[in-house]
């Protein structure tokens, strides 16, 4: 019984001791709807959930991909990399700035954020959409950044709907 108990705690204390570091990872992108040529900011949480509380360096490697990812050439499909070692424990949180091409194609297009801890690997990634007609983007942005702009137009739009009922009204019971 004795030796049992033993032969258990001994494969405990390897385990623990050969315990690997397990992450998660969290992306946003902002804003997701863009122009060509602008910034867009990645926001990336990592939450170690190994069992270890020891702080170890990590590699974190961004691409921003178009929408073929299907493409044998991965040359052709990437749009931008970034990638840096950090520092974690617990968590981490990364914000990175990506200058997009003034010639970016309108479309969908998403950004994977990597993390590699000595060959173990996770990704997590998040999408944004790129458009050439700035005006819609530029409403976009004014209506997120102040929703009482948002509030306002629909005003107007209600008042101009009345409006035209009882102008339509008016012409046709006369």
């Amino acid at each position: 019984m004795k030796r049992g108990v033993i032969l258990l705690f001994i494969l405990l204390l390897i385990s623990l001791a050969s315990a690997q570091y397990i992450f998660s990872v969290d992306v946003e992108v902002m804003p997701k709807f863009i122009s060509a040529g602008d910034n867009i900011i990645v926001n990336t949480n990592i939450k170690s959930i190994g069992i270890s509380s020891d702080r170890v360096d990590i590699k974190i490697s961004y691409e921003i991909v178009g929408e073929n990812d299907e493409l044998i050439n991965k040359s052709d499909r990437i749009i931008d990399i970034k990638s840096s070692t950090k520092a974690i424990q617990t968590s981490l949180s990364v914000s990175e700035v990506f200058k997009l091409s003034e010639n970016l194609k309108s479309g969908n297009y998403k950004v994977i954020a990597k993390v590699d801890y000595r060959g173990n690997k996770t990704s997590n990634s998040d999408s944004f959409f790129v458009t050439k007609n700035t005006f819609l983007v530029k409403l976009n942005k004014l209506v997120n950044d102040n929703p009482i702009i948002f509030i306002i137009l629909l005003l107007i739009i209600i008042v101009i709907s009345i409006w035209r009922i009882i102008h339509h009204y008016h012409l046709n019971h006369k």
